[in-house]
């Protein structure tokens, strides 16, 4: 008998004796209560997943979106660029469209993907013409909408647009910028500061 042969033998009998020791397992009060409380899990997770989705579908639908230039691609052989928004209120990001393969993407990108295929020419709400870092952008909202709960979205655009314009233009040192990233809630050593107008 080859060595192939009898190593698949050898495997298929130690499959066999824990598939017997598994069997005598689940006679056993607590591994039957842990397997059902483990199907019941697995039965919410499925049901939460189902729910996500559909509420980050209905979020992303209602939100009066505030767009801003996010990435910018140039090509020069065609002499074109091509620029992708961000939402800075809902997070919705054109840039997951050119994912080379979708099934590799997270459950929230996944679900980010699906929603902008079938809603990609909708581009309802308000546009910013500064390209500025995406989790830039979504932390100086998010800091706006905090001092300011009750500002209207043509405002909040505005007051985005000077404060970028404030980071950009006003030079401070690296434990300035170290500080501000803090404070922003960026991702330590965030240096994405720039941005331009189109």
């Amino acid at each position: 008998m080859s060595e192939m042969r009898e190593s698949y033998e050898r495997k298929l009998a130690e499959v066999k004796k824990i598939e017997v020791q598994l069997e005598e397992l689940k006679k056993d009060k607590q591994v039957q209560k842990y397997l059902t409380l483990n199907d019941q899990r697995l039965e919410l997770n499925s049901e939460l997943l189902n729910l996500y989705r559909s509420v980050k579908k209905e979020e992303f639908s209602e939100c009066s979106h505030i767009w801003v230039p996010i990435s910018k691609t140039v090509d020069y052989y065609e002499g074109r660029y091509d620029i992708d928004y961000g939402c800075m209120k809902c997070g919705l990001d054109q840039r997951i469209l050119s994912a080379s393969n979708p099934s590799f993407l997270s459950v929230q990108d996944r679900v980010m993907y699906n929603y902008l295929l079938e809603h990609y020419a909708i581009r309802k709400g308000i546009k910013s013409h500064i390209l500025c870092d995406f989790d830039l952008a979504r932390a100086v909202y998010s800091k706006i909408v905090e001092y300011h709960p009750d500002i209207d979205d043509v405002t909040a655009l505005k007051y985005f647009e000077v404060a970028l314009d404030n980071m950009r233009d006003i030079r401070v040192n690296e434990d300035r910028k170290e500080s501000r990233a803090k404070r922003l809630m960026l991702k330590p050593g965030f240096n994405h500061w720039g941005g331009y107008k189109n």
